[in-house]
């Protein structure tokens, strides 16, 4: 726990959760933090059933990014959010990527 954040700008006994799990857990309930393991479930799922180079990229980022956020509030820096759901569309494409100067 921390007393750093926006939080911390409202009183002075506020403590802000670095587990992504548990501040879902607290802002969102117990309903909410199954809804977010089950949506990252079914990604990953979709991510391995694909044969595809950008696949793998894909799921070892995601796995990476949801062992981090035990320790981390990575979903709080935008740049680490959209590189990751960058790289889960290009690894959950249907077509094969072209280059449009060929």
């Amino acid at each position: 726990l921390a007393t750093i954040g926006p939080g911390s700008y409202y009183t002075d006994n506020s403590m802000i959760a670095d587990n992504w799990y548990l501040l879902t857990a607290v802002n969102s309930g117990i309903l909410g933090l199954l809804l977010f393991l089950i949506i990252w479930l079914i990604v990953v799922e979709n991510l391995i059933s694909r044969n595809e180079k950008y696949s793998d990229v894909a799921i070892l980022s995601s796995i990476a990014i949801l062992v981090q956020i035990l320790f981390l509030d990575t979903f709080a820096e935008s740049g680490m959010y959209v590189l990751l759901m960058f790289l889960i569309a290009l690894g959950l494409r249907k077509k094969k990527l072209t280059c449009f100067w060929k």
